[in-house]
């Protein structure tokens, strides 16, 4: 069966691709050509920061662990620290402005889901009481009734 590639593992594999100077793929600075080693004295962290989260993320949701979403929040704090970092590094404090204000909706959606929307905080809370028996699966654990 297919597995559709994980957000995180597309962003090692670049960061890796970037490693290696990879000849088949090309990588811009500030609309400028780089070599991948370039890239990755800029971009390189961030996007190794945000592969690792992202895949321990969905090992955290796979899992069905209460430290999933506080590591959501890290996750977008890595995006908006690399958005800052980047908005500052192409044109001062109004690419710092437009790299947040571009990036606060996300912020506020993902924060409510997280933490403000009813059904998900009732999940977390659950989590947090303990494993519960799930009778709609069989004792093989593929599901159905």
């Amino acid at each position: 069966m297919y597995a559709a590639p994980t957000v995180g593992a597309v962003l090692l594999l670049a960061v890796l691709l970037a490693a290696v100077n990879a000849s088949f793929v090309s990588y811009t600075v500030n609309g400028e050509a780089v070599s991948g080693h370039e890239f990755l004295l800029s971009a390189g962290v961030a996007f190794a920061a945000l592969g690792a989260l992202s895949l321990a993320i969905a090992f955290g949701i796979w899992r069905e662990r209460v430290w999933t979403r506080y590591l959501i929040l890290v996750f977008w704090a890595v995006v908006v620290a690399a958005n800052i970092g980047l908005g500052w590094a192409q044109s001062r404090i109004s690419g710092v402005l437009s790299a947040v204000a571009g990036i606060a909706t996300v912020l506020l959606l993902v924060g409510w889901y997280l933490f403000g929307k009813e059904n998900v905080v009732e999940y977390y809370r659950a989590l947090e009481r303990g494993p519960v028996v799930n009778l709609t699966r069989d004792p093989g654990g593929k599901g159905g009734v």
